[in-house]
């Protein structure tokens, strides 16, 4: 059997008009990272990493967040993450600082 190999994003969410989101949650920067790779890559990209991209921490104040995505489609998400300028009816802007295969090479980053 073989496992699933996973990356961790570490991202910094800026907002260009106000201030941070504070009804920002898990669930909808979530929704809209399907619906960015939905966008670039159709409904075949939306299918592939359904249910296996997951928010592992998301800080509102300083627009910190921690993203799983699966390993085979790293690229893509990538580029999905790169492509947001909307994020809960906000404009912003979704920076990758860091790339890595474990959450503690990410941490090391902060």
């Amino acid at each position: 059997m073989v496992r699933l190999k996973y990356r961790y994003f570490l991202t910094s969410l800026h907002y260009l008009d106000s201030n941070p989101d504070i009804q920002l949650t898990c669930e909808i920067l979530q929704n809209t990272i399907y619906n960015s790779i939905e966008e670039n890559y159709g409904e075949f990209g939306r299918g592939h990493v359904l249910g296996r991209i997951k928010i592992v921490y998301l800080a509102l104040l300083s627009g910190t967040a921690l993203i799983r995505v699966p390993a085979d489609f790293e690229k893509q998400s990538r580029v999905a993450l790169s492509s947001l300028v909307v994020v809960n009816s906000k404009r912003c802007v979704l920076n990758v600082i860091h790339v890595g295969g474990t959450i503690r090479s990410c941490q090391k980053q902060l």
